[in-house]
């Protein structure tokens, strides 16, 4: 056999299914891009999640809301980080009542369908969750922070 022998064929047939392979993992997957944008959306939530701890905690502790995230300072839970990780900007905080506060993020995905978590669901772009430090609770087995179903804007 000139051209194609048995081991011609073998190489291209695993190479089609190696390609075949990349193109349904990233039709399935989405491209490396879309992974990145829900990995860091994940992450500002993991963020916002200490950071209502944090104020959670400084509201235990002095019977007030900080003024600001910088407040915090003695009050952060390990691991709060106060700045977006894909663009370090400061995550936005807002007191709104005794009880009351809002973080907001700028998100990449939209996590309105997606969430099994109603309240943490987003749409992509900048979104603010409001809180409620009397009915923050403590983290979950699963080490995720666990909030109420308040009104979301």
């Amino acid at each position: 056999m000139t051209g194609f022998d048995r081991r011609n064929v073998v190489v291209v047939v695993a190479m089609a299914a190696v390609g075949t392979a990349v193109v349904v993992g990233l039709v399935r997957l989405g491209p490396p891009s879309e992974e990145r944008s829900r990995r860091l959306d994940e992450q500002r939530i993991e963020d916002l999640g200490r950071l209502a701890r944090s104020v959670d905690l400084h509201w235990t502790r002095d019977g007030s809301l900080p003024l600001s995230l910088g407040a915090l300072s003695d009050a952060a839970v390990t691991g709060a980080r106060f700045s977006d990780p894909g663009t370090s900007r400061p995550y936005d905080y807002r007191v709104l009542g005794d009880s009351t506060f809002e973080l907001c993020g700028h998100f990449e995905t939209d996590w309105s369908a997606r969430s099994s978590d109603e309240f943490w669901s987003h749409p992509p772009g900048r979104f603010c969750f409001e809180l409620d430090v009397r009915e923050v609770r403590r983290w979950d087995e699963e080490g995720r922070p666990p909030f109420p179903r308040v009104p979301v804007r």
